[in-house]
């Protein structure tokens, strides 16, 4: 075995190659006449960064594998397993135009590779569909304004040093610094903060994803940030003093979602806020634009 697959988690040879090529690995990089891989330094270690994504990828930790896929391809730009399984990642966050974008550019390099352009079809019927489902959401919309409480003057409202802050993180990793800077805030200005992720990995030094807990303590000012995942059934059964959801980007059918789920079903009213001028005129719905969290 050559170095260069020393350096790397080798796959069973029955199971798919880590290349993206759609062959299995004895077939493919895993051949016993497949030539080896240049020994230089930098091959052997894009070769053991991309095992690493690969691993992360499997395990559902997807922000962990689109470092690792960014780290080769910011020293090797046009490396084909790289952004063709980056491109898999965003796909599986929902972020199409990324997707789509990093795929082409693979399936330019390597049209011959059947699994890229599979899902690069993927992706563009995935696009096509989601802009027919933004359509109709965006229309239903309006119906939802019963459940909007009036726009905050900041993002923390009438909340006093002593009085409970719960932060809930239900975004994805673009959101990660938006969510700590509303912590932050939080915290300079007195509150008690708690903190819950719905997502898993969540945002560093927040606990761990756990929907069946119900982590909002009675009586607290509730912030929700993002859009991308569900916070649990907890909120039926919190009694939050308020409760603002904060849309991170124009998604009509997430926001409709959320928007419900929040409110309980009904139960209470909730405040939209954004940090984007244009995800705010994308809404039909009244929203706050925060314009400096950290004075909110």
């Amino acid at each position: 075995m050559s170095d260069a697959r020393a350096a790397m988690s080798v796959p069973p040879r029955n199971a798919p190659c880590h290349c993206g090529s759609g062959r299995r690995y004895k077939e493919c990089h895993g051949a016993l006449d497949a030539p080896p891989a240049a020994a230089g330094p930098g091959t052997l270690r894009r070769d053991a960064t991309l095992a690493a994504a690969l691993a992360a990828q499997q395990a559902h930790d997807l922000a962990a594998a689109a470092q690792a896929y960014e780290a080769v391809l910011a020293e090797a730009p046009e490396h084909f397993d790289a952004l063709h399984m980056l491109g898999v990642v965003r796909l599986q966050e929902n972020r199409l135009e990324d997707a789509e974008s990093l795929i082409a550019r693979a399936v330019a390099l390597r049209s011959d590779v059947g699994a890229a352009r599979s899902n690069l079809a993927l992706v563009r019927q995935a696009r096509v569909i989601a802009a027919e489902e933004d359509a109709i959401c965006r229309a239903v919309l309006p119906r939802l304004a019963r459940l909007c409480a009036d726009p905050p003057g900041s993002l923390f409202g009438d909340v006093r040093t002593g009085e409970p802050v719960h932060v809930v993180f239900a975004g994805t990793p673009p959101d990660v610094a938006l969510a700590q800077r509303i912590a932050g805030a939080a915290v300079a200005r007195g509150a008690i903060l708690s903190l819950e992720t719905a997502v898993s990995p969540g945002p560093p030094g927040w606990p761990p994803a756990d929907a069946s807990l119900p982590a909002a303590p009675a009586g607290a000012a509730v912030i929700v940030v993002g859009l991308d995942a569900m916070s649990g059934d907890w909120s039926r059964h919190a009694e939050p003093r308020s409760m603002t959801l904060v849309a991170t980007r124009a998604a009509p059918g997430l926001l409709l979602d959320r928007m419900r789920e929040v409110t309980g079903q009904g139960r209470w009213r909730v405040a939209l806020a954004t940090h984007d001028a244009a995800v705010a005129a994308a809404t039909t719905l009244p929203m706050l634009v925060l314009t400096a969290i950290e004075h909110a």
